[in-house]
């Protein structure tokens, strides 16, 4: 997890593949959020992580990013906008 060349990685599968717990990728997100506010300058687009090959719905994770704070660098898909203001 982390930066990894210009992108970051905010893991949902562990080293064997399985899927993570959402509390776990609870805690990643909150390092994403963290980190990238030392980035004012660099923009970061979110896709919809998880919601693939990890198996949870764009809802389950939408909720992680709710009540949290989202740095202005920071675009989260609009899917998740739609339900975390929902």
């Amino acid at each position: 997890f982390g930066f990894q060349g210009q992108t970051y990685a905010i893991p949902t599968k562990d080293f064997e593949i399985c899927t993570l717990p959402l509390d776990n990728i609870e805690y990643y997100i909150y390092c994403f959020l963290t980190e990238v506010k030392e980035y004012p300058s660099t923009e970061f687009l979110l896709t919809k992580i998880g919601c693939g090959l990890a198996g949870y719905s764009e809802e389950e994770i939408a909720k992680l990013f709710k009540n949290k704070y989202i740095p202005e660098n920071v675009t989260l898909p609009e899917s998740f906008y739609n339900i975390i203001n929902s």
